[in-house]
């Protein structure tokens, strides 16, 4: 779900904002350095990502290839390989990314994605006596989306 503004300045120069959520089921194991502790190493899962970004880009007839760059929030849980969930918390860091809309009618546009979201790491404390398990959530996401203008 997307919702946002664009404002043509200049000639050409489209700039705008855009707020998101997105759901999914994005999963990772990373090594941690708790090893000794977390076996294999832990699993953070990420449902829900939102972002605010800011975009940029140059139109050229109907087409606006794009930049974009703001910040991106995940609600992340974490577990130990063999062991189970640990905790969850809310993450938060930079994400930025390309794009190309094109615009079909004056109300519909159609547009493909890229992201990168660097959200820092998940620190979740385990036992008393062991070490924290700290797992990167970064990930890349590829979209496409189908747009009705207000």
């Amino acid at each position: 779900m997307t919702g946002g503004y664009n404002l043509e300045v200049g000639q050409n120069i489209v700039v705008g904002v855009e707020l998101d959520i997105s759901f999914g089921d994005i999963q990772s194991t990373s090594p941690t350095s708790a090893a000794a502790f977390c076996g294999s190493g832990c699993k953070t899962e990420v449902d829900d990502f939102s972002t605010l970004r800011l975009r940029g880009g140059y139109e050229i007839g109907n087409t606006l290839p794009y930049f974009t760059a703001g910040v991106g929030f995940a609600n992340a849980t974490a577990a130990v390989t063999g062991i189970g969930t640990l905790g969850d918390d809310t993450v938060s860091g930079l994400v930025f990314g390309v794009g190309v809309e094109h615009a079909f009618t004056p109300k519909i546009t159609a547009k493909i994605e890229y992201l990168r979201a660097d959200l820092g790491n998940l620190q979740i404390p385990t036992l008393r006596f062991f070490p924290t398990c700290s797992t990167p959530v970064k990930f890349d996401i590829f979209r496409a989306g189908l747009n009705y203008n207000f």
